[in-house]
């Protein structure tokens, strides 16, 4: 169980990095950057479809 806060922190990461992403892929202006930036989103694809299994602890109050 993680707290909620920090599950929306690093779910909120992680799809800043979904993101970067997709902006490095359609850049047009290196290969490099594209070859970073589908690395990037790969790796956030994955982790988002990994966190987001794990469950959340109850709000207390």
């Amino acid at each position: 169980m993680i707290a909620r806060s920090t599950y929306l922190f690093i779910e909120r990461l992680i799809i800043v990095g979904m993101v970067a992403g997709i902006i490095g892929m359609f850049q047009p202006f290196s290969i490099q950057i594209y070859g970073i930036g589908f690395h990037v989103l790969l790796v956030s694809t994955l982790s988002f479809i990994v966190f987001t299994k794990i469950p959340v602890k109850a709000e207390e109050g």
